[in-house]
């Protein structure tokens, strides 16, 4: 008897070993690097239909907002609502990580996060383009002399998003190891915070008075929504903190 439970010790103490070794390989940072590398910078090809669905459908709608508010069919509304567009679609990208760590529910949404993200470069990319060669009328440059920190906050804006864009890969992930790579992405919300300073020093906020005082004007700015998903993103993103620093 006391050789078979010297034997099922040696067995029970050999198997609790192989789960701690499996359990130590799981959370090391290996392991987290691979799992944020599976979720983040690999997706198929269904994973990439949504965002582009959402991001297009976006950007339609707001074409055919401005309709509604008397703006006419244009470059100029085009590059607009690119970046209204832009500015919605990566504040849904920001909700996503702090939603999965309050609720579970959300972690599903997680491999949406580059797709989505990738879609707001786009049209962010579209909407610097436009602004910088395709309206000279509009936008000469005296105009981004006389409106210099507008213009600032959206090149500052910019490269960081662009940064984070162009390591949104596997190859990066694993050059420059899962912190650095993280440090850099969570770039993201300063620059979600600059885009969003860039809507106010641009006067929208004036405008945004203007159609709180006037009643009878029955649709709001469009640049509204945007900022309201901006700021409900970098929200969110502070209460997930707050609710991690009290579970522990």
């Amino acid at each position: 008897m006391k050789s078979f439970d010297m034997h099922h010790d040696g067995v029970a103490g050999t198997a609790g070993a192989a789960e701690s070794g499996r359990h130590k390989r799981r959370n090391s940072p290996k392991s987290a690097a691979a799992a944020e590398e599976r979720v983040i910078v690999r997706n198929t090809a269904g994973q990439w239909l949504f965002p582009v669905l959402l991001s297009g459908s976006t950007f339609l709608f707001f074409m055919y907002y401005h309709t509604l508010r008397g703006k006419p069919y244009s470059l100029f509304t085009a590059n607009k609502c690119a970046g209204i567009t832009a500015v919605i679609v990566f504040s849904a990208t920001l909700l996503i990580g702090p939603l999965a760590r309050i609720t579970g529910k959300f972690r599903r949404f997680l491999v949406y996060r580059r797709p989505l993200g990738l879609a707001a470069f786009v049209f962010l990319s579209a909407h610097a383009f436009a602004s910088l060669l395709l309206l000279p009328e509009q936008f000469p440059l005296k105009y981004f002399r006389e409106h210099l920190f507008s213009t600032l906050t959206g090149v500052a804006s910019f490269i960081l998003l662009a940064l984070a864009a162009v390591i949104s890969n596997a190859r990066s992930l694993r050059l420059l190891g899962y912190n650095r790579w993280k440090l850099l992405q969570s770039l993201s919300r300063p620059a979600l915070a600059l885009g969003l300073a860039h809507f106010v020093v641009l006067g929208k906020f004036a405008n945004w008075l203007k159609w709180f005082r006037s009643p009878d004007y029955i649709y709001p700015p469009g640049t509204m929504l945007p900022f309201a998903a901006g700021v409900a993103a970098l929200l969110v993103f502070v209460a997930s903190l707050r609710r991690g620093r009290g579970a522990r």
